[in-house]
């Protein structure tokens, strides 16, 4: 059985539920979205128990931080979204794009080596569990 820390807290653009094991992001979504990332999550895992925490692995404090106005809080963040390798490649160039900078799906894809896969980047970021 796998065990998973959820957390619940109010963002400036609305309630926000994440999920953590061990001590890495696995989930992040809306609180009233939050029923289809907790089916993924049992879909991915199997058997899932869910604790609620308050703060889990630091996540929560991060993100207050970073919509505090510090950019870089969620650097630290790690993660564990699941996904294939091509939707894992494409979640870590986007981590690497700087706050404040925009890529296009194009961009990202030349980036991770598949240039002309630009709809497939849009759908990977579409399918990003944590954000």
């Amino acid at each position: 059985m796998t065990t998973i820390e959820t957390a619940e807290f109010a963002s400036p653009v609305g309630r926000i539920t994440l999920a953590v094991r061990d001590g890495r992001l696995c989930a992040l979504d809306f609180t009233e979205k939050w029923s289809r990332r907790r089916a993924a999550l049992e879909k991915r895992f199997g058997r899932v128990e869910f604790h609620t925490g308050t703060d889990p692995a630091g996540v929560v404090s991060r993100l207050e931080r970073y919509f505090a106005g510090d950019l870089e809080a969620l650097a630290s963040i790690r993660v564990d979204p699941g996904g294939t390798e091509f939707q894992r490649r494409v979640w870590g160039a986007l981590r690497k794009v700087p706050p404040g900078r925009t890529v296009s799906y194009g961009e990202l894809a030349r980036a991770v080596g598949a240039p002309g896969a630009a709809r497939a980047v849009g759908a990977a970021n579409g399918s990003n569990p944590v954000g």
